[in-house]
């Protein structure tokens, strides 16, 4: 067993790693592709923080042209 291999849940208070068969762990993303870490499939589920919803509105971004002046 190669401990550089193992990858730990980033989940608060998980136990769990890819040494596990019960626990899938893999890497996670928001919903735009962004890369947020390695979480099993409960913690994914349960206590993940970050959000898996459209969260950006180009709308509230800033500034843009409109044609209605």
């Amino acid at each position: 067993m190669n401990w550089e291999d193992v990858i730990c849940c980033k989940g608060r208070d998980c136990q769990n790693t890819t040494e596990n068969e019960n626990a899938y762990v893999e890497l996670r993303s928001d919903n735009y592709g962004i890369p947020t870490g390695y979480y099993c499939d409960d913690c994914y589920e349960n206590n993940y923080p970050y959000r898996r919803d459209n969260y950006y509105d180009y709308m509230n971004a800033g500034e843009y042209l409109n044609d209605d002046y």
